[in-house]
């Protein structure tokens, strides 16, 4: 045998173990992530998880009518209620698809820098800052919202983008370049029917592309018009609807406090510092990264995804701090490893990273002995034990979300009536606007008035549980607008008591009787 043939076999085993470590490595990333994220799971719904509980809870034609009027995120809700066919409708079978989309998330982000980089090292960091992105990553892998899956696609996007950007050997787009793009382009569709924020990633990988060929870039600049196409009557009709009429136009702040979310104030710092002065020791080596198109697109890729949203948002609100990180936690991910694996110094970076991971591992340990953030779910169930059938549940507002999701778990009999005031809430429980609402103010009182009517007409005994916020620095308006039935129950009922109970939209539960000897 010969030298050479000896060189062959010696580099291929070599190939064989990194390939073994890698993979190893990548898998114990997981599995602290996910041991991280079960810190959370089991947590009472809030307002906007117990929404989309009861949106897939619906009938097929049920839900599939509401969309008209409340979300145009379509996709998550179908996968979700196909989910929970099969594992219930329990918090923790509810919060478990976002951690398969989060362990997916992490997967694809490592699989990505691995492949734009060539370097196994980096793949790990990649995963590993996915892993430990304790307000983004972390927080979204047990929450039933849409981000999680959000993210997971960009990281899918971001795998098969970097294996289109391979150089081609003829001067045409080849056979496999072919099936990537067809697989962008559904990607592309299935993500858009997820979250609208995903149109800013494939603005921002097209024109990145520019960087690598002019071929590839009207290749996807075809694809990506195919996916538009496709999801323009969807992106016509979410326009109209007000899901977002609450949001605010976003400042440099919350761009900032954006950055913070995806770690950590501190932790963000902390990596700042530590690409500042390796960029110094070794500006040779930073130059060449910045300056290589390689380094170029990633940090384009990066500045678009981010900044473009928070542009757009100066006309139509759509950026928010704790939520738009989810859409560029996995690129900014890949670009950090890769600089770090490239320009950094591996005894430093591995006690840096280290660090962080110990850090994010005491945050989620602290979590987990944590009680229970929101006291829903009991407070509930203390009313659902005490209801007799002939009683009236009144839901205030906020409350036919995370109220009704509960009364429906602890099974609450039918002969149990649920009202909801102001009743117009019961047609798009998705979006509430209170301000305006209280301008018609007028209305509302007859309601109200219309309502403690029907409550004692005709005269029977009965019991009424209010599920009442009295106060709320955030949402003024709605607590006002619970203060109008308030007075109108006072009037026209015997109050009985003011239970000490609180979730996330109430914090009393009130408690009337007829006014009946």
């Amino acid at each position: 045998m010969t030298l050479i043939n000896y060189k062959t076999i010696i580099q291929t085993q070599l190939k064989k173990r990194a390939t073994l470590i890698f993979w190893v490595t990548l898998v114990g990333v997981v599995i602290f992530g996910v041991v991280q994220a079960m810190a959370r799971l089991g947590h009472t719904l809030d307002n906007d998880e117990a929404f989309t509980a009861n949106m897939i809870h619906q009938s097929w034609i049920e839900m599939f009518t509401n969309f008209s009027t409340e979300s145009a995120g379509y996709l998550y809700y179908l996968l979700l209620k196909l989910w929970v066919l099969w594992l219930g409708e329990s918090e923790i079978a509810l919060q478990s698809f976002s951690l398969v989309c989060f362990i997916l998330t992490i997967l694809a982000t490592g699989l990505s820098a691995r492949k734009m980089a060539d370097n196994s090292w980096a793949g790990i960091i990649a995963a590993l800052l996915v892993s430990i992105s304790t307000y983004i990553g972390l927080y979204f892998a047990t929450v039933v919202r849409s981000y999680s899956l959000l993210s997971s696609q960009v990281a899918l996007g971001m795998l098969m983008y970097a294996y289109f950007l391979q150089p081609s050997p003829t001067p045409q787009i080849n056979l496999p370049q072919k099936k990537l793009l067809w697989g962008l382009t559904v990607l592309n569709i299935a993500s858009l029917l997820t979250h609208p924020l995903y149109i800013f990633f494939m603005c921002a990988y097209t024109i990145t592309s520019l960087f690598n060929s002019r071929k590839q870039f009207w290749a996807l600049v075809g694809c990506n018009m195919l996916s538009f196409i496709v999801w323009n009557p969807v992106l016509y009709w979410s326009i109209q609807l007000p899901t977002i009429s609450w949001m605010q136009t976003p400042t440099l702040a919350d761009l900032k406090n954006g950055f913070y979310h995806l770690w950590g104030q501190q932790e963000i710092k902390l990596l700042l510092i530590y690409g500042f002065i390796f960029a110094l020791l070794n500006f040779q080596k930073a130059k060449q990264f910045f300056t290589h198109k390689h380094g170029l697109m990633l940090l384009s890729l990066v500045s678009i995804t981010v900044l473009l949203p928070f542009v757009v948002s100066q006309v139509k609100p759509m950026f928010l701090a704790s939520r738009t990180p989810a859409l560029f936690l996995p690129i900014i991910c890949i670009l950090v490893a890769i600089f770090v694996a490239q320009v950094g110094e591996w005894r430093t970076a591995f006690i840096l990273l280290v660090f962080l991971a110990f850090s994010s591992g005491q945050k989620s340990l602290e979590t987990f002995r944590e009680p229970d953030p929101l006291m829903t779910r009991y407070s509930v169930r203390f009313v659902a034990e005490r209801v007799s059938c002939g009683d009236t549940i009144i839901l205030g507002g906020f409350a036919v979300n995370d109220v009704a999701y509960y009364l429906k778990k602890f099974n609450v009999p039918l002969c149990v009536e649920q009202k909801v005031f102001p009743d117009s809430t019961k047609k798009h429980p998705g979006w509430m606007n209170f301000p305006e609402l209280l301008k018609n103010r007028k209305e509302l009182e007859l309601e109200a008035k219309t309502l403690v009517t029907e409550l004692t007409t005709p005269q029977r005994k009965m019991t009424v549980w209010f599920f009442y916020s009295e106060q709320w620095e955030a949402h003024l308006e709605y607590t006002e607008i619970g203060h109008i039935l308030n007075v109108e129950l006072d009037k026209g009922m015997t109050p009985v008591q003011a239970l000490d109970l609180n979730g996330w939209s109430f914090n009393r539960v009130l408690v009337y009787t007829s006014n009946i000897n």
